[in-house]
């Protein structure tokens, strides 16, 4: 990357937090993935049971509907993911805000399964994709080196305050207004504290203003100073290198090359894993643990220790990936949700509920740290957008496939016992497969 010949913006607000502006990228990003949360999984599983009783639909057309919007919105998720890379994250959070702020209100309106079809269309894709997939895109910018740990405390404070405290909040407010009045309230929210946030502070990569990445200072000084030490180098061809000045070093991929290694494709078929059946478990929670004997309020307040587990496991593993093996920590992500899945079939105390939890949390932890690090890692921040958006529109397709699965699986068995053991199937060769990964190089694939 040319670092140089870059244009310069100013910006009076990156200007007045000089090289610590990456730090109010991170607490801003973190908000953003919080504000996500009207369109997550953890959110419309509280919403679940008021809604089939409303509309008077069963488990299966619910999931499809769920399935239709899940998919129908990822479609667009590659062109939001271009459109980041050429407008940026501020522009992007914006638009993304106000529409999904309608789309929160519309859900309030729905009358059918078709009806909410389309509202599920709008909060997947304006929650669970763009608002999350602009919010992390935009730290991956600002942070490069310390990438890992940066990333390890977005997922973890985003844990705690999104799937930990959110669902409590929903399971209050919908005995107190009614479920068609607290998702426009939600909407509310997402509006009245994203637009004014992502215009005062969402901002591209830090280049672009004068600054390198993971707060080193001023983009001016580091080029000057790197011209002074090959000038040097020149005058006195003899001496040793002792160069200290380091710009950004990363391979930068485009989607075309990324596309044309085995590696990405058996990485995304982890995070689809991932996606698609943790989404599954997750959008049927409350009815899993009804049928085995607990109470819905059981279900949602464990979403607060899962979360917890998460968080600090994302903590970690955010630490770890920059000293470990990536596919080391995928593998054990995958093996783990193997393990829950099977614990879910036979859990009969609450003993065994929240070991479960725990199982879901680790595997959540993981699988947060992983999806948001793994691309700009491996294929650097040039086209991060464009291939952040391909992938994510993956990782989408089977979040809305996996609540298909289980609702039909349960359906037609009565039980959601033999549809976990054979979808559990998956991550378990899918771990062992991934154990063989080898990191991809530019040359060869140029």
């Amino acid at each position: 990357m040319n670092t140089s010949a870059q244009p310069q913006i100013r910006s009076r607000m990156v200007d007045f937090f000089s090289g610590r502006y990456g730090w109010v990228i991170l607490a801003v990003g973190i908000l953003g993935m919080i504000m996500s949360g009207p369109g997550q999984t953890y959110a419309v599983s509280i919403f679940l049971e008021s809604i089939i009783a409303d509309l008077e639909i069963n488990r299966t057309t619910i999931s499809l509907m769920y399935t239709i919007g899940t998919v129908s919105g990822s479609f667009l998720l590659p062109f939001i993911g271009r459109m980041l890379d050429v407008r940026g994250p501020r522009m992007m959070m914006m638009v993304t805000a106000v529409l999904f702020g309608l789309a929160c209100a519309y859900m309030g309106s729905v009358q059918n399964a078709a009806m909410l079809a389309v509202g599920f269309i709008g909060i997947r894709l304006m929650g669970q994709g763009s608002t999350s997939l602009i919010s992390r895109q935009m730290v991956n910018l600002w942070w490069v080196e310390r990438r890992g740990m940066i990333l390890g405390l977005m997922i973890f404070a985003a844990s705690i305050i999104g799937p930990g405290l959110s669902p409590r909040f929903i399971n209050w407010l919908i005995p107190q207004v009614g479920w068609r009045f607290a998702y426009p309230i939600l909407g509310g929210i997402v509006v009245t504290v994203m637009l004014p946030i992502a215009y005062l502070f969402y901002r591209g990569r830090p280049e672009l203003f004068g600054q390198l990445p993971d707060g080193r200072g001023s983009l001016a000084d580091a080029l000057a100073a790197q011209q002074a030490e090959q000038e040097a180098a020149l005058n006195n061809p003899s001496a040793e290198e002792t160069s200290t000045t380091k710009l950004v070093e990363e391979e930068n991929w485009t989607l075309a090359q990324v596309t044309r290694t085995w590696t990405f494709w058996l990485i995304l078929l982890g995070i689809v894993s991932f996606d698609m059946l943790g989404t599954g478990i997750s959008f049927h929670i409350v009815s899993i643990f009804i049928d085995k004997g607990f109470s819905a309020d059981l279900a949602a307040r464990y979403f607060l220790p899962m979360s917890i587990v998460a968080a600090t496991v994302g903590l970690a593993s955010g630490v770890l990936i920059d000293r470990v093996e990536a596919k080391y920590l995928l593998s054990l992500g995958l093996f783990i949700q193997f393990a829950s899945y099977l614990l879910a079939t036979v859990m009969a105390t609450p003993a065994m509920a929240l070991a479960f939890v725990v199982l879901r949390g680790l595997n959540g932890g993981l699988a947060r740290t992983l999806s948001n690090i793994l691309w700009p890692k491996y294929y650097g921040r040039d086209n991060l957008g464009a291939i952040s958006g391909f992938a994510t529109t993956f990782g989408v397709i089977g979040s809305g496939i996996g609540p298909l699965i289980y609702g039909f699986g349960r359906d037609i068995s009565t039980s959601y016992t033999p549809v976990i053991l054979i979808s559990s199937i998956f991550p378990l060769i899918l771990g062992v497969m991934v154990l063989f990964l080898k990191k991809p190089k530019l040359e060869d694939v140029s």
